[in-house]
């Protein structure tokens, strides 16, 4: 997690991360392990548009001090330095390697401002190792399962690959991040119900462990305050979910504070 969990903070934390090879060629692994994403050109991609997206969010939270006039222009006069160091990635995807250049004052920046703003509240200690572990079980188990067909698996896995990206958009984008990939994931179960249904009737621990699942994912998209409101909508859907074997809706932790 990093020091300050927050849009700045989580911001910070990357480009922190991103410092030493700030100006060199820096090599996929390493910037794989600077967003704390994979190491392949999929999800480096979506961790520098998560970035680009947090600084959109930072940009809107900055907005809270706009009372104390000292305070907001000093944030808003150091966000171009920040936006520089989030645009600066040059990729050579055929060469595995990237150029950035990190801007220290922008770091500087967002170490006072993420010092700031209100802190998202933490998950557990096991919580992301808990999801990690449940996503390589139904992928293992999927992949040896010879109960459905070649499509169904493939759609399987397909939301075995949502909820392993909410994962790395936990990481750089928090419960935003979370949020989006929760949504998606209770969508597309609505969306091919009877799949569903089949999945639970021919393989349940397949099913139980994408509920074991959607429910931390719920969790974890709970825990910043701003997302609450948008959580609460998604699980609108879940009354249909629970005829599959899904906790009712009352069984999640749902605050309707904005």
């Amino acid at each position: 997690m990093p020091e300050y969990n927050n849009a700045a903070g989580r911001i910070l934390a990357v480009l922190e991360n991103l410092q030493p090879h700030s100006g060199k060629n820096c090599q996929l692994a390493q910037l794989g392990e600077a967003f704390g994403v994979d190491a392949n050109w999929r999800s480096v991609l979506v961790a520098i548009q998560d970035v680009t997206d947090e600084f959109s969010s930072l940009c809107d939270e900055i907005e809270q001090f706009e009372h104390n006039t000292a305070k907001y222009n000093l944030y808003k006069k150091n966000l171009p330095d920040i936006e520089k160091s989030i645009e600066s990635f040059t990729l050579n995807m055929p060469a595995k390697n990237c150029v950035c250049q990190i801007s220290q004052p922008g770091v500087v920046a967002l170490r006072f401002i993420a010092a700031d703003l209100t802190q998202d509240a933490e998950p557990e200690d096991n919580e992301i190792e808990a999801l990690r572990s449940l996503v390589n079980e139904l992928q293992a188990e999927i992949e040896n399962s010879d109960v459905f067909s070649k499509s169904v698996r493939e759609w399987l896995l397909d939301l075995v690959r949502v909820i392993r990206d909410s994962i790395d958009r936990f990481a750089i984008r928090g419960s935003r991040g979370m949020r989006k990939q929760f949504s998606l994931l209770l969508g597309e179960l609505i969306q091919n119900y009877d799949i569903a249904q089949k999945v639970q009737e021919k393989k349940p621990s397949v099913w139980e462990r994408f509920t074991s699942a959607i429910d931390l994912m719920n969790k974890l998209a709970s825990l910043a305050e701003h997302c609450r409101p948008a959580v609460t909508f998604a699980q609108k859907s879940l009354p249909l979910l629970r005829t599959l074997g899904l906790p009712a809706p009352d069984d999640f932790p749902v605050d309707d504070q904005s």
